[in-house]
């Protein structure tokens, strides 16, 4: 058998030789061939996108909503991010002379930072740095000592000696700088007496030179300017004791991209569960009293309030947990599940809301300093109230448009080879809805050049009884006939779009979407080639 094949392949290749080498003129065969030209699938993610859309156990499409719908900021971090202190140093004494190598005794600069409603006496700082100018009108030799006692890292505090040349009268005063990286320094905050709160304390120890001669000074007379800057301080924690205070808190509009995607003819959800997430990093007690929830959809200004019994409600959220050292605290967290069957969470979501509107009351510890200086503050995860929410979509769809624009693939080589052309829209779909289709034809400025199919209404696919779910794609077949004058469109031809209006059957006004759902479309031309075999 396998021989008497291999016979018959060489007596074909023969012939075919045969006719190559003695045929001198060209010899057509025209042949019914299929060309593709387009393809597109559309699927219920095109609807909201697939980063919002998760699918259950079951295969329904949910959509997911995840937000922060109300962040709090802190002015207690506002005093920790630039704070500067210019000290120009005058002799308030009588008229002395100052011998070289003895210490000047000055008081301390003080740092004091302005923090609203908060008492801190620690912070590790994260980042930030300090820079330090001393200068001098002495006509002496100046050596310095310049420290900040209380702020240490592994032990060690900032500080610097150096020394300034002479100062020559009638010129600048003579300067010297110096910069420090504030990273990983630890700020003790209660001062050199420790019993204070949000300050440091600047030691300066100046003194003439040895060897250069005896100061008379002045009463009066200035002496040096020391400059100290903090710059962009970013403190990784910061402890001590929060004042009671009432954080003021304006309303706050969170937008959802996922639903402003949607139109409210058209979708519907028979169930949904919001959960509403309290989260304190904050090492003090609040009380949060939420005043308002409401949902509002933008284009309409339609707005429904959120009927919970949440609303109006004290509730004491306790403080977070937190070892010390580098690592986050530890959140409480505190959840409030709105359903069914405890909210009008269905009226809520019935406009599909665009955004959603918080008006909350909070308050830090609202019974005083009961922790005794171990509040504490990590900037970088503040306290939170976020929406997660799981939204089983059915839809109720009334010309619910579905479109796609998908680039002409045949070039002018391929109108050359086809003659009599027909046509033929293929496809197939699972959507559980009646769909129109409507095909139009787009110039390279995506213009519309003319429609190649109108109207054409495609069943819809029908569930299975015992699981609801369309199991079975319907097929559909559309011929288009090409005249010479449609022909001369489609070489104008540089993109088609099309445009599919789904209707929800008679009877059927909630429909549940599935993962698997689509429609499928192929455009081919069935079509005269020719084929030219040339010596």
């Amino acid at each position: 058998m396998y021989l008497y094949s291999v016979k018959k392949l060489f007596l074909f290749l023969g012939i075919l030789v045969g006719l190559l080498a003695c045929n001198p003129s060209e010899t057509d065969w025209d042949v019914e061939a299929l060309a593709p030209i387009m393809h597109s699938r559309m699927t219920l993610q095109n609807l909201v996108g697939d980063s919002s859309v998760a699918v259950d156990p079951n295969g329904q499409l949910v959509l997911e909503i995840q937000g922060n719908a109300l962040p709090i900021n802190l002015d207690t971090l506002s005093a920790f991010r630039t704070l500067a202190v210019n000290d120009t140093f005058y002799w308030d004494y009588p008229a002395i002379t100052i011998y070289p190598g003895i210490d000047m005794q000055l008081p301390p600069i003080y740092m004091n930072f302005m923090v609203p409603n908060a008492e801190m006496v620690e912070a590790l700082m994260e980042g930030g740095r300090i820079d330090v100018a001393v200068s001098s009108s002495i006509p002496r030799k100046m050596n310095f000592k310049y420290s900040i006692p209380m702020a240490r890292l592994n032990g060690q505090a900032i500080g610097f000696s150096g020394s300034l040349a002479a100062w020559v009268p009638g010129q600048n005063p003579v300067a010297l700088s110096r910069s420090f990286d504030l990273a990983g320094h630890r700020l003790d905050l209660r001062g050199l007496d420790l019993k204070g709160s949000n300050r440091l304390e600047i030691m300066v120890l100046p003194s003439i030179a040895a060897g250069e001669e005896p100061l008379n000074v002045q009463q009066g007379q200035a002496l040096f300017t020391i400059a100290t800057q903090f710059k962009d301080m970013d403190p990784l924690w910061l402890r001590g004791a929060f004042l009671p205070q009432e954080l003021s808190i304006p309303a706050s509009l969170t937008r959802i991209p996922e639903l402003s995607k949607l139109s409210a003819d058209a979708v519907q959800f028979e169930q949904a569960r919001v959960v509403l997430r309290l989260e304190n990093t904050l090492g003090a007690e609040l009380k949060v009293r939420p005043r308002r929830f409401w949902a509002e959809r933008s284009e309409s200004g339609l707005q429904v309030d959120l009927q919970h019994d949440i609303i109006n409600k004290n509730l004491w959220i306790d403080r977070a947990v937190w070892t010390g050292g580098g690592a986050a605290p530890a959140p409480k967290t505190y959840t409030y599940e709105i359903n069914n069957q405890n909210s009008n969470i269905l009226d809520f979501l019935s406009a599909l809301p665009d955004e959603i509107g918080v008006e909350v009351d909070v308050s830090i510890n609202p019974l005083g300093n009961t922790a005794g200086f171990m509040d504490f503050i990590y900037p970088d995860a503040l306290p939170k109230f976020s929406i997660d929410a799981r939204l089983p979509m059915k839809f109720s769809a009334q010309n619910l448009a579905f479109t796609d624009t998908v680039a002409w693939t045949l070039k002018e080589s391929d109108y050359k080879a086809l003659n009599n052309a027909t046509l033929w829209l293929k496809g197939e779909t699972l959507f559980p809805f009646e769909t129109r289709l409507l095909i139009e034809l787009l110039d390279a400025n995506r213009q519309v050049l003319d429609t190649l199919i109108q109207n054409l209404i495609v069943p819809a696919g029908q569930p299975n009884p015992n699981t609801g779910i369309v199991e079975q794609a319907v097929a559909f077949n559309q011929s288009i006939e090409v005249s010479e004058a449609k022909l001369g469109v489609l070489k104008q031809t540089a993109f088609v779009k099309l445009k599919a209006f789904l209707n929800t059957p008679p009877g059927a006004n909630l429909v549940s979407m599935k993962s698997h759902y689509y429609m499928d479309f192929r455009l081919v031309a069935r079509a005269g080639v020719n084929i030219g075999f040339n010596r």
